[in-house]
């Protein structure tokens, strides 16, 4: 009896058995055993070939059973077990898993076996994009707006993902020919959600902590897949993507918050993997507009960002450094405020000398008020290098040096004695000590170079009380920042016994035993009119400020040679 209906399907179905049959007989013949793996279905088993349900091995287990049947001595066992899964990613294939174990057990390092993962995952991202002719459009949106944001909220994401999506819309020509009639199911409102972080895709949603309540973000797989994924949008996709991409970003900038500083730092950190593989279109397309501030302030900050993002590295840095030399000294009003900017932080940090001479230059060349707020930021280098590296002296020594330069003319001179008050007014923007007493607590021996320094600022009419204010601060940060406060005073009054000819010594003594007195008036009247009392920890750190300043002040009674 023939089938009424379905004959194809019932045909192919006889057809498929029957090749199933005697793929086993040749199997079975040869003594071998045939295993495919594929996903789940709904289907029927198949009457010839059982089907069954696979789990993954335990990790722990695996590695375990692998490294076993290596050469790894059991002294080493343990150890080796540990190392290998604290540099395991968060998905891998158990293939990639046993190479791992096989390079380890033959004297492999496991950081440098790690590799196998890196080219894994960047296989797995190469496929997905291969077979993007059976993926929507939306699924080409979904990772590049993954690669670009990090982790965030389902509704920040899917939000950025929809103008994405919008945007690149209205940038594609409008194709030619007929338009498709409307599908059968149209009407039907598709899960794109859960199309978004499904057994096919490169993303998931990732549990996090927050408190009581359960909390999720969208995020990659693996953390690795972002820079394959933009290695891949970078050879496959055209300028009119990679526009609109800009353009989008800098909408997200221009409406960020403080609380949603960790897209800035996730783009910054994108931009520095599309560098890696096309350094001028960053440079170029980014950088050049953002720092000229056509796109806005958010965007012209990311600038700065991304090149001191550019510092964590040995590739990258000398060319963050070049930028910022050539936006100093060639470019616009706002460019040269960005490369002030970004020479007084991570990249001054990185090159403390060049960013000295490049802001001395920027100093030099602005205006009075401009050249202000450059001497301002020269300060803040120094700061950030007194309590985080010892190359602060940098910045001394280049001010020292040209202060002295006798081709220096009024207007120079004027701006290097403020750049020097400057330094010695700065405080630390983390711990709101003084900067050049912590430098003088990290760095030995720097006393007398400081001192003169400081001799430098009080000769000055219009600098000296903010001098004598930021040495009373600083002795007052020193009883927090030292554990001998005293020794250091001793140390820099002996310098500035040395610096000082007898008749600034004693202008020194009178006129910083005066400001101290009035600065302690100053707060006596203070607290008795909000009718305060000061507490015992205050009480104790003026007697010892007291103390200090009486220190200092000693040896400047007694007529040194100069």
């Amino acid at each position: 009896m023939k089938p009424a209906r379905n004959s194809g399907r019932f045909k192919h179905r006889i057809d498929s058995e029957h090749e199933w049959h005697a793929v086993r007989d040749q199997v079975y013949d040869a003594g071998a055993w045939l295993v495919i793996t594929s996903p789940a279905t709904t289907g029927r088993d198949s009457e010839f070939v059982p089907r069954v349900q696979w789990q993954r091995p335990e990790t722990h287990a695996a590695i375990r059973t692998w490294l076993g049947l290596t050469d790894i001595t059991d002294a080493e066992f343990d150890a080796k077990l540990a190392e290998i899964e604290s540099h395991l990613p968060s998905e891998f294939a158990l293939s990639e898993l046993r190479q791992v174990v096989t390079m380890v057990g033959k004297g492999v390092d496991p950081a440098d076996a790690r590799q196998v993962f890196k080219e894994g995952a960047r296989q797995r991202v190469a496929e997905w994009f291969d077979a993007n002719d059976e993926r929507s459009r939306r699924s080409l949106m979904t990772v590049t707006a993954a690669a670009f944001l990090g982790h965030c909220s389902q509704r920040t994401f899917e939000s950025c993902l929809i103008e994405l999506e919008h945007r690149v819309a209205r940038a594609e020509p409008a194709a030619d020919g007929e338009i498709e009639p409307p599908s059968e199911r149209a009407d039907l409102i598709p899960e794109l959600r859960s199309a978004m972080v499904d057994d096919k895709s490169l993303l998931r949603l990732k549990p996090v902590e927050s408190g009581i309540t359960a909390r999720s973000v969208v995020a990659f797989r693996e953390d690795s897949y972002r820079e394959h994924v933009i290695t891949e949008l970078w050879r496959r996709m055209d300028v009119i993507f990679w526009n609109t991409v800009r353009d989008w970003l800098c909408d997200i900038l221009s409406r960020s918050s403080d609380d949603e500083a960790l897209h800035e730092q996730t783009i910054a950190q994108a931009l520095l993997e599309l560098a890696s593989i096309a350094f001028d279109e960053v440079a170029e397309a980014y950088l050049e507009p953002w720092s000229r501030g056509e796109h806005g302030l958010a965007c012209r900050d990311m600038a700065i960002f991304v090149l001191w993002d550019m510092c964590a590295g040995k590739v990258f840095a000398p060319a963050a450094l070049q930028i910022a030399a050539r936006w100093g000294e060639s470019g616009t009003v706002l460019q040269k405020w960005t490369a002030a900017y970004a020479l007084s932080g991570v990249l001054g940090f990185s090159y403390p000398e060049e960013a000295t001479r490049q802001l001395w230059r920027l100093i030099i060349r602005s205006g009075n008020r401009d050249a202000e707020e450059r001497c301002a930021e020269l300060a803040e280098l120094f700061a950030r290098l007194a309590t985080r590296s010892p190359q602060a002296d940098a910045v001394l020594i280049f001010l020292k040096r040209k202060h002295g330069d006798a081709r220096l003319g009024p207007r120079g001179r004027l701006l290097v004695e403020f750049a020097i008050t400057q330094v010695l007014i700065i405080q630390d923007d983390v711990t709101g000590w003084s900067a050049i007493f912590s430098h003088l607590d990290n760095v030995p021996n720097q006393e007398g170079f400081v001192a003169q320094l400081w001799a430098i600022a009080l000769r000055r009419s219009d600098f000296r009380r903010r001098a004598l204010d930021a040495l009373l601060d600083g002795l007052r940060d020193l009883t927090e920042i030292s554990a001998e406060p005293e020794q250091t005073t001793r140390a820099l009054a002996a310098a500035f016994a040395q610096a000082l000819p007898p008749r600034e010594c004693r202008s020194l003594t009178h006129n910083l035993t005066a400001r101290h007195r009035q600065r302690t008036a100053a707060a006596t009247k203070q607290r008795a009119i909000r009718r305060t009392t000061r507490s015992k920890k205050a009480a104790q750190s003026e007697i010892r400020v007291a103390e200090l300043v009486r220190i200092l002040l000693a040896p400047l009674a007694i007529d040194h040679p100069n």
